[in-house]
């Protein structure tokens, strides 16, 4: 009914094109003249070989498409755009195949919320992984001490009365270097956990002679 094609065809956000069986533009939204770029009196009646000539290459491949849907990605006012597009037999009374209809829906923002999406749980993903190999050097890093002040507070407790005095202080120092080196660990994190882009803090060389006597002093 008139009114109700107006009322629903016409409102249609999606471009609608009813194709005949011998691949004529017979009906056709303002979303579809809007999308050809043409007057409809200018694409009514006309082969969609023509109507559709920016897009010969996607006309060719469904030109003899009866049923079909699926995403598509086309040049729109030179811009690259995606596109669902919906092809679907119109039949008569007597079920006879008389034309197809084609709605096509932009897609474009869709689309690009994807991406975005995917570019969003790959960066997740990467800083999980991160996140992973964090906790175990973190795990790694308090437990080396850890261990070590804990091997020389046995020591002390086992063999107080028997170990020089020398050898008493040694060992006392050696815990007190490694509880501060603890602190330092802790004090490192916090800094680590307020930091939330790089730029934030300055950054200086590593004294790489100091790191490297305090290993050999550690193994020793």
């Amino acid at each position: 009914q008139p009114v109700a094609r107006d009322a629903v065809i016409g409102s249609m956000s999606d471009a609608m094109f009813a194709l005949d069986n011998r691949n004529r533009i017979v009906d056709l939204n303002p979303a579809a003249v809007a999308m050809i770029g043409l007057a409809a009196d200018a694409i009514l009646g006309q082969p969609a070989e023509q109507a559709f000539a920016p897009w010969h290459d996607m006309v060719e491949q469904f030109k003899d498409t009866l049923e079909v849907q699926t995403d598509i990605v086309a040049d729109y006012h030179q811009q690259q755009r995606h596109y669902d597009l919906r092809i679907l037999p119109l039949r008569d009374h007597a079920e006879h195949v008389i034309g197809r209809l084609i709605v096509v829906r932009d897609i474009t923002a869709r689309k690009v919320t994807e991406v975005t999406l995917r570019d969003r749980t790959a960066e997740l993903e990467a800083l999980n992984e991160q996140l992973n190999a964090f906790a175990h050097t973190v795990a790694h890093d308090i437990k080396d001490p850890l261990t070590g002040v804990v091997a020389l507070t046995t020591l002390l407790s086992e063999y107080f009365e028997d170990l020089p005095a020398n050898a008493i202080a040694e060992y006392l120092d050696a815990i007190t270097q490694s509880t501060m080196r603890l602190a330092r660990i802790v004090d490192a994190l916090l800094l680590l956990a307020s930091v939330r882009q790089l730029e934030a803090i300055n950054t200086e060389p590593l004294d790489m002679p100091e790191i490297l006597a305090n290993v050999q002093k550690r193994l020793s």
